[in-house]
C-alpha cells in the first residue's frame, strides 16, 4: 500500500499561513492525470505544497518542484516536503512561473482566479487569490514553452473562468483532453472545472464529480480522495 500523508496534519495549519489546505487543491491533486513515465512535475503556485505532495505520492518516479512567488509559503512548503515520505523527490523554489525555463512532463496549478472582486488588504493573500500575478496567458505560455512534447497541463478554475481559459488555450494551440465539472451537490450547477490540456487535439473526455449527498460526502468524492485523507 502506498504511503499516505494526512493533509489535516500539515505544519501549515497555523495562524501564519496565507494559504490553507483547500478543497480545490486536494481535488486537483487527486484528479489530475499521473503519467507513469513522468520524470519531472512542476507545481506552479505551490503555496504550502499540498498538490506537490500528492503528485509525489502518485508519481513514484518523478521529481516534483513546487514554485511560488511568496517566500513564507516556500519556506512552509519546504518544511512540509522535508517531513514527508517523499522528501528526496520534492523541492520548493521562490520563482515565478513566467521565469521557469526547465522542461517538465507536467505542469499542475491551482491558480489565482479572482479578477474583478475587491482585493484582500493583505498583500500575500491578494497575490494568492488574484490573477494579477498569474494570468491565463502566463499559464498557457509557460505550458507551451516548458512542457515536453507529450506533456500535460492540469488546472482548476471556477466555471466562468474556465470558459475564458479554454478559449485562450485553444487560440494558442493548447487543447483540453479531460474536463471535470465539479458540483457541491447533485442539484447544484458546477462550481469548478478541472481541466487537463495538451498539444494533442482530440475530443475531450467530459466527467462529472458531485461532492456531497446530504450531510455526507458522496462515495465518488471519497473514492477520489481516499488515498490522501486518513479519515476516509
Amino acid at each position: 500500500m502506498a504511503a499516505s500523508f494526512d493533509f489535516k496534519q500539515f505544519s501549515v495549519i497555523n495562524e501564519r499561513s496565507a494559504q490553507k489546505v483547500g478543497t480545490d487543491a486536494v481535488l486537483l491533486g487527486a484528479w489530475a492525470g499521473a503519467p507513469a513515465g513522468a520524470a519531472r512535475v512542476l507545481d506552479a503556485g505551490t503555496g504550502t505544497g499540498v498538490i506537490a505532495l500528492m503528485m509525489a505520492q502518485r508519481c513514484p518516479q518523478a521529481q516534483i518542484t513546487g514554485i511560488d512567488i511568496d517566500s513564507p509559503s516556500v519556506e512552509e512548503a519546504t518544511l512540509n516536503f522535508a517531513s514527508s515520505p517523499w522528501h528526496d523527490r520534492l523541492s520548493a523554489q521562490l520563482c515565478r512561473l513566467q521565469d521557469w525555463t526547465g522542461e517538465v512532463d507536467m505542469i499542475i496549478s491551482n491558480p489565482p482566479f479572482f479578477i474583478n472582486s475587491l482585493k484582500a488588504p493583505d498583500d500575500r493573500r491578494a497575490a494568492a487569490r488574484h490573477t494579477d500575478s498569474l494570468t491565463h496567458r502566463d499559464i498557457i505560455a509557460a505550458a507551451l514553452q516548458c512542457l515536453s512534447p507529450h506533456g500535460s497541463l492540469a488546472v482548476i478554475y471556477p466555471a466562468d473562468e474556465a470558459q475564458a481559459f479554454v478559449g485562450e488555450a485553444l487560440a494558442s494551440g493548447l487543447f483540453p483532453v479531460r474536463i471535470c465539472h465539479v458540483s457541491t451537490k447533485a442539484s447544484a450547477a458546477p462550481k469548478r472545472f478541472m481541466m487537463e490540456l495538451s498539444r494533442t487535439k482530440k475530443e475531450p473526455l467530459i466527467e462529472e464529480l458531485i461532492m456531497s449527498d446530504g450531510p455526507d460526502y458522496t462515495e465518488q468524492y471519497k473514492a477520489l480522495t481516499r488515498d490522501f485523507y486518513l479519515k476516509f
